[in-house]
This record gives structure tokens, sequence and C-alpha cells, in this order.
């Protein structure tokens, strides 16, 4: 009967600790996790494990997280397909780039905006909304 009463009042010592564990709150629940372009599975390099990620994604085998959905979405359209797994493999082999993503930098002089790509310098205009070149 003592030993009963031992390992209850254990269990009940242990029991905030666990749930403090179990309710996800902490100093982990800011950790968000990110991956390079096209490195699907977040080893660090860009290969054949990563184009083959995206083709049994594609083919609906496997499931992503959002970092592995993010670097499987290489040409930043939103989605991770056929095509994704296409320009990957290409680069993987070596014939290819990653596109750009397009972030850009706008600039404003009076109703013209002017907007740069930051990292390749592609460039669109809007005048008073309508665009324009």
């Amino acid at each position: 009967m003592k030993a009963l009463v031992v390992l209850l009042t254990a269990l009940l010592l242990l029991c905030p600790a666990v749930t403090a564990f179990a309710d996800n709150e902490g100093p982990m629940d800011e950790f968000e996790e990110t991956y390079a372009q096209g490195d699907v599975n977040g080893d660090g390099k860009i290969n054949v494990m990563d184009y083959g990620m995206v083709k049994r994604f594609t083919m609906r085998q496997i499931q992503f997280t959002d970092a592995q959905f993010d670097a499987a979405d290489v040409n930043g359209d939103g989605r991770a397909n056929a095509l994704d797994y296409m320009i990957l493999k290409r680069v993987v082999m070596k014939l290819g780039e990653f596109p750009c993503r397009h972030v850009y930098d706008e600039t404003v002089v009076g109703n013209l905006h002017v907007f740069t790509c930051k990292s390749c310098g592609h460039k669109y205009e809007r005048f008073d909304g309508e665009l324009i070149g």
C-alpha cells in the first residue's frame, strides 16, 4: 500500500512537467523551420533526393511540411508541382538554374511606380495603376 502511495505521489509530481511539454508552449513554438530553395529534405544539399521527394509529392505519395513545400516551390508560383520537379531535376543535373522568385523594390515618382527585382534586376512600371511596361 505504501508503494502505491509513493507511486501516485510521484506521478502527481510529474504531471505538471508532462503537461508543460504536452501543451506545446515555450521557446520551441518560436522556432520556424526553413529550407533553402530546392533543398526539400533539409540536408543542406540539393540533389536527387530532393527532386525525388517532389516527384513523390506530385504523385500524392507523401505530404510536405510548410518548409518543405516552400523549398519545393522552386519557381515561386505558390504550388509544388511537375514544373517544379522538372526545374529541380535540371538544376541537379547541371542543365539549368533556378528561376528568380522576384522580390521587388518600389520607387515612386508622382503617379509612376517602378518595381525592380532585388535579385535579377527585372523591372516593370505602373502609371495610375495601369501596367505600362
